[in-house]
C-alpha cells in the first residue's frame, strides 16, 4: 500500500511540474503573438526575441520559494508612452514598480493593523509612515531586474510595455527595515510579526 502511495505522489509530482513547464512553453507563445498583433517589437538594444523574453516572465511567475512555500518573485507590468523612447521605458519601469510595491504594502499595513498600529503619539500616521517606506523602496527597486520589454510606436509617440521583478523575501525585508528605522519605539511583538513570512500570506 505504501509502494502505491508513494508511487501516486510521484507521478503527480511529475504532472504538476510538467503542467509548470507547458505553461513556461505555452504562454509566452500566446502572449508574444498577442503582441506582435499589437504592433509590439523587441527594443533596439534587446538581447533576446519577444518569445524568450517571456519565457523568462512565465518561469519567475511559477517559481516557489520552498521554505515559505509563497511566491519567490512579485512581477510588475507597467506600460508608459512618450515622445522618447527612453523616457517611456523610465515611465514603464516606474509604474510596474508601483505594482510589485502594492503587493508588498497592502499585507505590510494589515500585519501593522494586525498588531496594534503604530505608537508615536500622533507624530506620524500609519498613512505617512507607509508613503515614506514606500518611496525608499521604490528607489531602490527602480534597480531591479526587468525580463522582458517591448515597443511600439503609435500616435507620433513610443509606447514601452516593461515587465520587472523583485525577490519577495528583499522586498519585504526591505519594507521592513525602512518601517523600523523610521520608527524605533515599535513593539517587539509588532516587530516580529512584520519578520514572520506566514503572516504576509
Amino acid at each position: 500500500m505504501k509502494k502505491i502511495i508513494l508511487i501516486f505522489a510521484v507521478l503527480l509530482g511529475v504532472a504538476v511540474v510538467s503542467q509548470a513547464q507547458k505553461s513556461v512553453i505555452e504562454k509566452p507563445k500566446v502572449e508574444a503573438k498577442k503582441l506582435s498583433k499589437d504592433g509590439y517589437k523587441i527594443l533596439p538594444d534587446a538581447l533576446h526575441p519577444m518569445k524568450k523574453q517571456l519565457e523568462f516572465v512565465y518561469a519567475n511567475q511559477i517559481m516557489k520559494d520552498e521554505d515559505e512555500d509563497m511566491p519567490k518573485y512579485l512581477m510588475g507590468v507597467g506600460t508608459a508612452s512618450d515622445a522618447s523612447l527612453n523616457q517611456a521605458k523610465i515611465s514603464a519601469r516606474e509604474k510596474a514598480v508601483q505594482i510589485i510595491l502594492h503587493q508588498v504594502m497592502v499585507p505590510m499595513k494589515s500585519i501593522i493593523e494586525e498588531y496594534g498600529g503604530i505608537n508615536e503619539n500622533g507624530s506620524v500616521s500609519l498613512e505617512e509612515l507607509l508613503n515614506m517606506v514606500e518611496e525608499k523602496c521604490k528607489q531602490k527597486m527602480m534597480s531591479g531586474p526587468t525580463l522582458a520589454a517591448f515597443y511600439k510606436k503609435e500616435g507620433g509617440k513610443y509606447v514601452v510595455k516593461r515587465y520587472c521583478t523583485y525577490s519577495y523575501v528583499d522586498a519585504r525585508t526591505m519594507a521592513t527595515d525602512f518601517f523600523e528605522a523610521e520608527l524605533k519605539n515599535e513593539s517587539e511583538m509588532l516587530k516580529y510579526a512584520l519578520r514572520k513570512p506566514s503572516n504576509w500570506k
